[in-house]
């Protein structure tokens, strides 16, 4: 594999299972300069960007469920917040406050010759430490209280979990995809 470019090298490494698909060396496909995809002024100020970047995995993951369309690709998206310059306790510079990997489908909705796009975003994937961190602990802590059977034919009540806090929802979403019958 060593004499292979870069490029395909991330390929290969990407296409091997087991692998996480949030893993740190897929961070630079992200962290580089991106195309922008909305950009809000907020009225407490500052301003929040959502950028979009190229992904090397571009398969369609396996027990992914599309929901009709045209696989297009995947790719990530990237919510940032740039406080304004200058305000007296803030931090300079843009400030990451998610990452997420999204498909995108086809859905011919638009009748043009181009058709809309749909975005799904992809429930295994945690990219940040921060939201690894939290599902790690949150899916141990009910193991250790005897209340984590994550089996889908569990006779047992739905375990009901408060989620809060700012992002692309993907803790949310990778406890549900882990824990199917909550």
């Amino acid at each position: 594999r060593a004499s292979l470019p870069p490029r395909q090298h991330r390929a290969h490494r990407a296409a091997v299972p087991g692998l996480d698909p949030g893993r740190a060396e897929l961070a630079l496909e992200f962290l580089a300069q991106g195309e922008e995809v909305l950009s809000q002024r907020l009225t407490a100020g500052g301003t929040m960007r959502v950028t979009r970047h190229e992904a090397s995995e571009q398969e369609l993951p396996p027990d992914f469920l599309a929901g009709g369309g045209q696989f297009l690709g995947q790719e990530w998206r990237v919510l940032t917040f740039q406080p304004d310059a200058g305000v007296v306790g803030q931090p300079e510079g843009e400030l990451l406050q998610a990452v997420a990997k999204v498909c995108m489908f086809a859905d011919g909705s638009k009748g043009d010759s181009e058709g809309a796009t749909s975005i799904k975003q992809r429930d295994d994937v945690l990219v940040m430490q921060a939201t690894k961190t939290m599902a790690a602990v949150m899916l141990s802590t009910l193991h250790a209280l005897g209340i984590a059977d994550v089996s889908a034919d569990s006779n047992d009540a739905p375990v009901r979990i408060l989620c809060i806090g700012l992002g692309a929802g993907s803790v949310p979403s990778f406890l549900a995809r882990a824990m199917p019958h909550c």
